[in-house]
């Protein structure tokens, strides 16, 4: 009986560690994923009802993940205003959405529904 329990217990083991995502954001599931891959650095920026995006500017290394997090029912987006920017992220609320950064520079970005007062900045270095 006991080695019927370890081996359950080493099969739930191998379970737990295999396989599984690696997006801090949690939710959502979908495309991606698996593969016990490398370490994933990311930050998160939120946008609110205060209409701001907090932390308004962040400092990453390059390859890092920035999740951005519309956090309530008022729309927002995400457009970029340097060139070689990751795609944008259109008109939306209560979504997390990943943007990886690749190459070092500093890229700027506002919401479109409100405008340049609702403006960001990340470091990519």
């Amino acid at each position: 009986m006991r080695v019927g329990l370890f081996s359950l217990g080493g099969a739930l083991l191998v379970i737990a560690c295999g396989g599984g995502g690696t997006d801090p954001g949690g939710g959502g599931g979908g495309g991606g994923g698996g593969g016990g891959g490398g370490l994933v650095h990311a930050a998160r920026v939120t946008a609110g009802s205060s209409l701001v995006f907090t932390p308004d500017s962040v400092n990453i290394a390059p390859t890092d993940t920035i999740y951005f997090t519309f956090s309530s029912a008022v729309q927002h987006s995400v457009i970029f205003d340097t060139q070689g920017s990751p795609a944008g992220i259109g008109s939306s609320t209560n979504v997390t959405v990943k943007r990886v950064f690749p190459t070092a520079g500093t890229y700027l970005y506002h919401c479109g529904v409100h405008g340049p007062s609702m403006s960001g900045t990340i470091q990519v270095q």
